[in-house]
């Protein structure tokens, strides 16, 4: 299996945030090496999130979604996760010294203070 897409990470993502969020890091542009932990997924765009142009008029049920689209919602730690210009920044986990590809960074939105958005 070359391709690291071929099966699904959610199912394997879910069942350990079911047990513990999961301390992941981001190197940002604008905040360097940041911490925070990734608390869930989510299908459904936090409030106020932008949409797809041509997709305005659509609500949340009628958009179509890849079976395997989530976002994940990393809450921050003592310091801010991320700034404005940190978006496509790798998020990743370590264990036992590797470095885990998790999502990219792509948003901390108002209407959720403290989190950040990963897809």
């Amino acid at each position: 299996m070359t391709d690291p897409q071929v099966l699904s990470r959610r199912p394997a993502l879910q069942s350990q945030l079911d047990i513990t969020p999961i301390i992941v890091y981001k190197a940002g542009v604008e905040t360097d090496l940041t911490m925070g932990r990734f608390v869930r997924m989510s299908d459904v765009p936090p409030k106020g999130w932008y949409k797809p142009e041509g997709d305005e008029e659509k609500d949340e049920e009628e958009l179509e979604k890849e079976e395997d689209e989530w976002l994940g919602v990393v809450e921050w730690m003592d310091v801010p996760f991320a700034h404005s210009g940190d978006s496509g920044s790798l998020v990743f986990a370590r264990e036992e010294g590797i470095l885990i590809p998790l999502g990219i960074h792509v948003g901390s939105p108002e209407s959720m203070l403290r989190k950040s958005h990963i897809c």
